[in-house]
């Protein structure tokens, strides 16, 4: 969970690193702001359009009116055309035309239109002294507006300007004034007042505005001069009904229903004007436009039907701000800076938490997606509810964070290995003290002792789960003994201790045709009685409960931790040395220590019982261990029951991850079969018994010899051929996970199938009444030679993800 959080927080932090490099420096100006731009245009274009405006009326002067009237409009045409629009009563008309130069003949004409108290006029801000276009001399300074628009980086209008200050003086846009005047007309009472305490406020009839500043939504370091709102567009297309100069001028028969108490705003729609704009709603290019309105954007797009003339962009400023007034529409909020870093780290945390969660790169692909729709589901779910959260940012994150994670499991993996390679080396050392001692002390029991033992620094004691006896495997010759100065040795024929509470009242049934696991005995040596422990807590917290097993030198208990609330169960070993001199002792407690830690990290699996304590009490060594609620996989091999191939494909797929997890750390369990395997209560699979697990050394794997040689360990019929001759490989136990397959498919234990004489490997499909595709994944995890056979977990799971 640490590892979790720490990986997450550091890819927030280093997104969030790059989002203040944006906006502190210009050489990251827009680093993540162009992909933010791109992500809230995309989510514009999925909203659902809204219907046209019944309110607006464009008066568009298209290619045709050009050729019919000419361009520009001289103040005759011009005029009529405002004279002929007033017979109409609209209620607001906005001249989206440059008047500040006459434009004979007809001049007086036009001028008896300016004194109308209904018609608005423009201006041009434009940028610095002298760039601008002074608005009609004639019309009344109050009724003139600004048509400037604002471009992001992109060249793309996304955001408008209700109000400027040019050289101490204050100028409102031509929509702002369009939309006041013609609520005004409808409600004379209605005003704009700014909100108590917070004069960026204004009340703007049933919405309050609150402008951008730079950092707004996925904006960085935008310029947020004036008051800017972000345009809601209302739709892709025309969002009002358009008219062409001809058919106003031809007073056809609908317009008066078209025009009266109308909004009417006349302005260019003819491509040879050039005044198209690009849109959220404009797809994109890398080739230059000729004739666009930005002509040299960062970006460039294509002009498509979805860019807009600059009358329709006011058009849409003009409806957005009506219904913005009656409550039709909101505004779009943003987070502040403090709680985007939370969104932005909150999604490090899931790229962290999914890479932690899944490790084999199918499911973690899958896993990524799920993060990546879910993040993306959000923040289209926030905008639709009016909200604009950045959407780029926590990608970038949630990424860092699940390939940080990635980086972090491999690095403790590796981390693991030089651990138990450690480990290994203390343990040879042990082994080394330990025979000398022994020869010191008892000459005849070590001259039983194989000569190679002390070299041999892979193979020492294993404390095991507590399901099992300790298990010593040197070479093949008598190196039992050893271990039976060490502790009391087991009977012959000594099964497993149960570990769960349904093997305690079913005992050691064996299944049928499962046989005793092969370990090495020493039948000469006494079996000494065990004493219980002393009366009290084990540890200081633990307090038995009922005996689950006993071995000869060993005893497993049910208990209790009585140190926490819920007092939950668990499984506690204990191991008792034989001899109690200090260097015994002290010896003993290395290799304790030794193979506790090694069962410590294993059992960070959720698929392997968690090492919760290891202790040593009046010279006796505990090791205490989750219990595991369930059933093992005994109960469901039944003679003659044969799995579907569904159920054995899921097999696989669920004990496959926890055997690539042990052999990534170059560890093999030896023993995998179905009693070794619970089914817990949720139905996850969990391995146990890691009481004959060996450390594969790097010479072991690369070059193994008759130097390298092991004990026989595992049990007949689930023991690959190689691990029964004493050279265990990590694929050895995939071929037990195959016999265990093929045991589900047939219904027949291992040591029942026959061999097929001609190719030496078992002849189990003819149990089966048809061919399935899982049968030669079946047939290469079980080949005779390990060389043949999968060489690891990962290529079975990829092979069963192509079924």
């Amino acid at each position: 969970m640490r590892s979790t959080l720490g990986v997450g927080l550091g890819a927030a932090a280093a997104v969030t690193a790059v989002k203040i490099l944006g906006e502190l420096s210009w050489v990251g100006m827009g680093l993540l702001s162009g992909w933010e731009l791109d992500a809230y245009d995309l989510m514009v274009r999925l909203r659902s359009p809204l219907p046209i405006d019944p309110r607006l009326v464009v008066v568009g002067i298209t290619e045709t009116d050009v050729a019919r009237y000419g361009w520009p409009l001289n103040d005759a045409v011009l005029g009529e055309t405002l004279a002929t629009l007033q017979d109409y009563e609209p209620q607001v008309i906005g001249l989206d035309l440059y008047r500040n130069i006459p434009q004979p003949p007809g001049s007086d004409r036009l001028a008896d239109q300016w004194a109308a108290d209904n018609l608005f006029g423009i201006l041009e801000l434009g940028e610095g002294q002298g760039n601008g276009v002074d608005p009609p001399p004639l019309l009344p300074p109050e009724r003139a507006g600004f048509n400037d628009l604002i471009l992001d980086q992109d060249g793309v209008v996304r955001r408008f300007l209700v109000f400027a200050q040019k050289q101490k003086k204050t100028y409102y846009s031509l929509a702002w004034q369009v939309a006041y005047a013609y609520l005004q007309g409808r409600d004379p009472e209605f005003t704009l007042e700014n909100e108590a305490g917070d004069s960026n406020r204004i009340a703007w009839g049933r919405s309050v505005l609150q402008p951008l500043d730079r950092r707004s939504g996925g904006y960085q370091r935008e310029d947020d001069r004036g008051y800017q709102l972000l345009l809601d567009y209302r739709s892709p297309n025309a969002a009002v009904t358009v008219l062409s100069l001809a058919t106003v001028l031809e007073r056809g028969p609908e317009l008066e229903a078209q025009l009266r108490h109308k909004i009417v705003l006349i302005g260019n729609l003819a491509p040879s004007t050039k005044d198209l704009f690009f849109t959220p709603y404009t797809g994109t290019s890398f080739a230059p436009v000729e004739g666009m309105a930005n002509p040299d954007p960062p970006r460039t797009r294509r002009p498509a039907n979805t860019d807009f003339y600059g009358v329709m962009v006011h058009a849409q400023i003009v409806s957005y701000l009506l219904d913005l007034a009656q409550g039709d529409r909101g505004t779009l909020g943003f987070w502040p800076e403090w709680a985007e870093v939370l969104w932005i780290a909150l999604w490090g945390g899931v790229g962290a938490a999914v890479s932690r969660r899944w490790s084999h790169p199918g499911a973690l692909l899958a896993g990524a997606g799920l993060a990546v729709g879910g993040l993306w589901g959000l923040q289209y779910g926030l905008f639709l509810g009016g909200v604009w959260v950045p959407g780029v940012a926590p990608s970038l994150s949630l990424g860092l964070g699940l390939g940080g994670m990635v980086v972090y499991r491999n690095y403790r993996i590796e981390q693991e290995k030089q651990q138990l390679a450690q480990q290994a080396q203390a343990q040879e050392v042990s082994i080394a003290l330990l025979q000398q001692l022994l020869q010191h002390q008892s000459p005849s029991l070590a001259a039983s002792l194989d000569p190679t033992l002390a070299a041999d620094g892979a193979e020492s004691f294993r404390f095991g789960s507590p399901s099992s006896d300790i298990t010593l495997r040197g070479s093949s010759q008598g190196d039992s003994g050893l271990l039976a100065s060490f502790s009391q040795w087991p009977e012959q024929g000594s099964d497993d201790s149960p570990t769960t509470l349904s093997d305690l009242a079913e005992g050691e049934t064996q299944s049928l045709g499962e046989p005793p696991a092969v370990t090495p005995m020493t039948p000469s040596q006494p079996r000494a009685k065990q004493s219980p422990p002393k009366a009290g807590l084990l540890g200081g917290r633990y307090q038995i409960q009922s005996v689950l097993g006993a071995g000869g030198f060993a005893m497993t208990y049910l208990a209790q931790d009585c140190h926490r609330p819920s007092r939950p169960i668990c499984v506690i070993k204990r191991l008792c040395p034989l001899r109690q001199d200090p260097k015994f002792l002290a010896l003993a407690q290395r290799l304790f220590d030794d193979e506790a830690s090694i069962l410590e990290i294993l059992g960070k699996h959720d698929q392997i019982p968690q090492l919760l304590a290891h202790f040593n009490q009046d010279n006796e060594f505990y090791l205490v261990q989750e219990f595991i609620a369930g059933h093992d996989l005994r109960k469901e091999f039944k003679l003659q029951q044969q799995w579907s191939e569904a159920a054995t494909i899921d097999l696989l797929r669920k004990l496959l991850p926890v055997l690539a997890f042990i052999h990534d750390r170059q560890i093999i369990h030896r023993d995998l079969k179905p009693s070794n395997v619970m089914r817990r209560e949720d139905g996850k699979l969990v391995l146990i018994d890691f009481g004959t697990v060996k450390h594969l050394l790097p010479s072991e794997v690369q070059d193994p010899g008759p130097e390298t040689k092991t004990m026989a360990v595992g049990t007949p019929g689930y023991g690959a051929p190689e691990q029964m001759a004493g050279y265990p490989q990590l694929n050895s136990d995939l071929y037990a996970l195959g016999m265990m397959a093929i045991q589900a498919l047939t219904g027949v234990p291992p040591h029942h199938l026959k061999v097929d004489p001609h190719r030496g490997e078992l002849n189990w499909r003819p149990l089966l009444d048809r061919s399935l595709p899982l049968m030669p994944i079946l047939e290469r995890l079980t080949h005779f030679n390990s060389s043949d056979r999968y060489a690891s977990a990962a290529a079975v799971l990829r092979d069963l993800d192509r079924l």
